[in-house]
């Protein structure tokens, strides 16, 4: 488990639940280093691996490489007990490391309802969550959310961030103004959740974009010309 930069009180706000079951808490917990959150690891996986290493480390661990497109720069690594790892890899001083990952692990129905252990089991391979949305479903099954930041205020801006990273032009021609968010997330962040399959975690340094970003007057003055946005169906 890594250690806190900034320990707080746990603060939690719970809703009682409906008649179908469901019931939230929302408990905030510690902030994080942005060298604690590059520390990271999963599986022997942390950001600014080589990615050599990261074959080496996962082919140790019993996952499989595949690529059913057979495309170059894509594919994923996966075990037999269904976990998968998901990488976006960039150049960074003539060696091709890790910038972001995502890793999702499969749960069975029972390990999904029993929400003790799988909140135990987040606790132990990542810490305490800066911000974790304990989620029971009306099914009686594991839904949280949950968010690792540096900073307390990039909170309400982490889920913008990610859409106007993905593209920025699109979320401006929608009436989003991505330069608070990008101004407030441009470093690494974790975040995750369970999902009706299971746990998935999503591990990302805005670093390397959000410096293309600045330089960038188009993203500087919102200019959206040119942008090739999908309009999906109401």
């Amino acid at each position: 488990m890594l250690a806190a930069v900034c320990v707080v009180a746990a603060a939690s706000w719970a809703f009682a639940p409906d008649a179908r079951g469901n019931a939230q808490t929302e408990v905030l917990g510690p902030t994080y280093s942005q060298h604690a959150l590059e520390d990271f690891e999963i599986d022997g996986i942390h950001l600014g691996m080589p990615r050599d290493q990261v074959a080496s480390t996962l082919a140790d661990r019993g996952y499989t490489f595949r690529n059913p497109g057979g495309r170059e720069g894509e594919g994923h690594w996966s075990s037999a007990r269904g976990e998968l790892f998901l990488f976006d890899f960039v150049e960074r001083g003539g060696v091709t490391v890790v910038q972001s990952f995502v890793y999702d692990r499969p749960y069975t129905y029972e390990e999904r309802q029993d929400l003790d252990a799988r909140r135990a089991d987040l606790i132990a391979l990542l810490g305490r969550p800066t911000h974790w949305m304990q989620w029971r479903t009306g099914f009686g099954t594991i839904g949280d959310t949950f968010k690792y930041v540096s900073q307390r205020s990039q909170l309400q801006h982490v889920d913008d961030a990610w859409s106007c990273y993905v593209d920025w032009r699109c979320q401006a021609q929608q009436g989003t103004d991505c330069r608070p968010a990008v101004q407030r997330v441009r470093g690494l962040v974790v975040s995750g959740s369970f999902t009706a399959g299971g746990l998935s975690v999503e591990v990302t340094d805005y670093r390397r974009r959000a410096a293309e970003f600045r330089r960038d007057r188009a993203f500087r003055t919102q200019d959206a010309t040119g942008a090739y946005c999908p309009i999906l169906p109401v």
